[in-house]
């Protein structure tokens, strides 16, 4: 993922220097099809009132010392640093494990530590909590936990969907912006017309999408730096258009004009603006003009099962090896076995293991200690391939399409849905009887 966003980063790079001279030069067109606002097509807008926001986020309420504790149990330490809570065992590290897979410094021969990458790739990079309340909306942080949303356009990860309540992402929020400046009403000022051209000369679009908004005519100024670390920012960088739901607006100057002031540990650079030209850049944020997101993508459309024969192995190499086993695998000698089989992140242990063909005929644990076949079918997961294991697949893409499925929890967790061809192999398996 990194090395072609590296390649887009130095396509950006050359385009926006050829743009000197050349008029403006836009990422939208290195990488989407022209949106409504590109085309100048009519459309409705939309204007997000932020009138009385800081009352709102007194109104949020939550018992931060509960949601202390909620962090302990949902184990986010296991992925974000800033938790206040004590590095879990290695085994038990998700980030930190990906981290040394991928730099191939873990005791073990290299052909195997190359298998593991494949299914560990992702989740290399992910924020910290200790400053999170300075400059996100405790309203948000909980609406977030409760479903997430994809907030970084070039990132394949999300934010994995637990099993959290309405109260416990409230309780959780309280925690996670105690000891902040309470919210108050930030001053309007600021001029949208020139924060657009500001944003979009100092290159702050390079990055970041802002989905529905006009860009300026103007060539972008690209950062000094590298194609890869220029890529790692293309990566990280969120949408612009979630900042009205999602930042703090009294916060926002602040952090336009030095990140570092606001947050030691930012990653975004100051771009050298002044407190009047980080004011443009806020209002253009907060009060441009939206046209309307697209309608969700409608559900995956399943394909026939196959008319041949498919074994186990195929569907493991194709499928449970590049997205499954490093949370579904079997006990053994090497550690955790990962959260999908032994539990955690809140959910009870499930037992599900996908390494090993025996592994999958032990199905999972139902609730009250027995177990059921994965690939058996069961009444209520019938509008989804009738058998766990494929409902889990296709309400993958019924959760990133904003439609969240009670029944059965998507697969696989807070990654991309797999695709048509890649259920159809699992559940042509599994129609076959799931057989060896």
């Amino acid at each position: 993922m990194l090395s072609r966003l590296a390649q887009l980063a130095a396509a950006v790079a050359l385009a926006a220097a050829v743009g000197c001279s050349q008029g403006s030069v836009r990422r939208e067109e290195l990488t989407a099809p022209a949106t409504p606002a590109d085309t100048g097509a009519a459309v409705a807008v939309v204007h997000d009132d932020l009138a009385g926001w800081a009352d709102v986020e007194q109104g949020v309420g939550g018992d931060a010392a509960h949601g202390k504790s909620l962090v302990a149990r949902y184990e986010c330490n296991r992925c974000h640093a800033g938790t206040g809570q004590p590095a879990p065992s290695f085994d038990r590290q998700c980030v930190g494990c990906h981290k040394v897979i991928k730099a191939e410094t873990l005791p073990f021969p290299k052909d195997k530590l190359e298998a593991w990458s494949v299914a560990t790739r992702h989740f290399i990079t992910t924020p910290s909590l200790a400053t999170t309340g300075r400059t996100l909306r405790a309203s948000w942080i909980a609406s977030f936990l409760e479903e997430p949303v994809k907030i970084r356009p070039h990132q394949e990860e999300w934010m994995p969907r637990l099993a959290i309540s309405k109260s416990d992402a409230r309780d959780i929020a309280a925690f996670l912006t105690a000891g902040t400046e309470a919210p108050h009403e930030a001053a309007s000022a600021g001029d949208v017309a020139r924060g657009k051209a500001i944003a979009t000369r100092k290159g702050c679009l390079v990055c970041h999408a802002f989905t529905g908004a006009s860009t300026a005519s103007v060539a972008p100024e690209v950062p000094g730096v590298t194609p890869e670390k220029l890529a790692r920012g293309i990566e990280q960088a969120p949408d612009l258009r979630l900042a009205r739901q999602r930042v703090r607006p009294d916060v926002m100057v602040k952090w336009i004009e030095d990140p570092t002031a606001v947050r030691a540990d930012a990653e975004m650079p100051a771009l050298g603006l002044t407190e009047e030209e980080a004011r443009d850049v806020a209002a253009y944020v907060l009060r441009e003009p939206l046209s309307p997101l697209p309608l969700a993508e409608p559900p995956i459309t399943r394909l026939p099962v196959l008319e041949r024969r498919v074994s186990y192995e195929e569907v493991a190499a194709r499928v449970f090896r590049k997205s499954c086993t490093h949370c579904h695998a079997d006990p053994g000698p090497n550690g955790d076995p990962g959260p999908g089989s032994t539990g955690g992140f809140g959910f009870a242990a499930r037992g599900v293991q996908l390494l090993s063909f025996r592994g999958t005929q032990l199905g999972y644990f139902a609730g009250g200690g027995a177990r059921k076949s994965l690939s058996s079918r069961e009444p209520a997961l019938e509008r989804w391939g009738g058998s766990r294991l494929v409902a889990a697949l296709v309400a993958r893409h019924e959760e990133t399409s904003g439609r969240p499925v009670s029944e059965v929890r998507g697969m696989p967790m807070g990654l991309p849905g797999l695709s048509a061809e890649e259920i159809q192999l699992v559940e042509t398996w599994v129609s076959q009887g799931a057989k060896e």
